[in-house]
């Protein structure tokens, strides 16, 4: 059984999950709500308390999202001259009769060749915009990621290339392998190298040191720029 309530700290709205936990556990979702789903013997001051000791954390984790926003792509019509963010830079969609359905990206374009029983079929267009950033996104990925493995002398498991909500990126140290979030096939090709760096890096400190900044700093000195990139 869980046992919802709902509550407010400052500007933020907070949806309360009663569980039969040990820990509570504090999120955010797509709308930048925060859900706490908490033991069921935490008061709900307790809760606010909690939450508001993790102010900056949710800050900076709901000014990402808001930031973020301009790239999603998977809620648009994908109507003719709609926007897409692809590699950082706006694209417009451009709608072509065809006998094929794809997508081709043209100067700063995004080309949709649809059949006509489709051209007006909005998921359709965002199921094959999505299919073809995760090509395009798999083939950028991975020759970034053997860039840099070569030149760090590197070398790991698995790459896999998935949707993430709170992370660019993640590294497992131990098995070797790197995911890295697909939504990053929207931004800049800088900032895609350095997050990948920055996942190769704690293959060697798997930590935030200062010895890991040293190590990315080695292969990329501008890297704080990159990173800025991604806010």
């Amino acid at each position: 059984m869980v046992s919802i309530t709902t509550s407010k700290l400052m500007s933020y709205d907070i949806q309360i999950k009663y569980k039969a936990i040990k820990n509570l556990k504090i999120s955010i979702n797509q709308q930048g709500d925060i859900i706490v789903t908490s033991p069921k013997y935490y008061s709900e001051d307790k809760i606010l308390e909690i939450v508001n000791q993790k102010k900056t954390w949710i800050d900076k984790q709901r000014s990402r999202l808001n930031c973020s926003t301009k790239y999603v792509y998977n809620v648009k019509a994908l109507n003719h001259d709609d926007e897409v963010y692809f590699l950082g830079k706006p694209h417009s969609v451009v709608l072509v009769k065809s006998q094929n359905n794809l997508v081709l990206d043209r100067d700063s374009n995004l080309v949709f060749y649809l059949n006509e029983s489709v051209i007006n079929n909005s998921l359709f267009k965002q199921e094959l915009l999505l299919s073809f950033l995760k090509d395009r996104a798999d083939i950028i990925f991975n020759n970034f990621v053997a860039k840099y493995l070569k030149i760090t002398s590197q070398d790991i498991e698995r790459v896999s290339i998935k949707k993430m909500k709170t992370r660019w990126g993640s590294c497992n140290y131990i098995k070797r392998n790197i995911n890295l979030n697909l939504d990053l096939i929207t931004r800049n090709v800088e900032a895609i190298e350095y997050v990948i760096l920055h996942e190769i890096a704690h293959l060697t400190h798997p930590n935030h040191s200062k010895e890991f900044y040293n190590y990315i700093a080695k292969y990329m000195p501008e890297w704080k720029k990159f990173e800025s990139m991604l806010k």
